[in-house]
């Protein structure tokens, strides 16, 4: 008889320091689904990283209010990064595309450019040569 009252008390000390710790669990979700995109689309989330673990450490504390403001300030900076991932997007790609842009370029200038400006400093620092009749030959006629 003692058995059956001792499982549900048992139970009821498990789920009760779950029930006293106010978190909301699909704000914390949340706040790692956006971390998780922004993280693999190549943005700075150092600072929201900061903040989640310092709420979660206030949660495991049991300081609930503190770890709450935490966790608001965190999703807001995650939505606020999330609003700049279009931007962001963008001109990580226009960077991208115009540094392969450049580095195609680079050759096709070069086979181009190359033999001309070669040959107009050759001629500009040879121009004063003066060309000799070398003295054993002769002038056939």
């Amino acid at each position: 008889m003692g058995l059956r009252y001792l499982l549900p008390f048992l139970l009821i000390m498990l789920v009760q320091p779950l029930l006293q710790v106010n978190a909301q669990p699909e704000k914390v979700e949340e706040a790692f689904i956006i971390l998780e995109s922004l993280s693999r689309e190549g943005m700075n989330v150092s600072e929201p990283i900061r903040l989640l673990n310092s709420a979660l450490a206030l949660y495991r504390a049991n300081k609930t209010e503190e770890a709450e403001k935490l966790l608001k300030q965190a999703l807001g900076r995650l939505r606020e990064l999330e609003d700049e991932l279009p931007s962001y997007k963008f001109w990580r790609d226009l960077k991208l595309y115009s540094s392969i842009a450049v580095m195609a370029f680079i050759p096709i200038a070069f086979y181009y450019f190359f033999p001309r400006v070669y040959a107009f400093s050759w001629y500009k620092t040879r121009r004063k040569w003066v060309v000799r009749r070398r003295r054993g030959r002769e002038k056939k006629k």
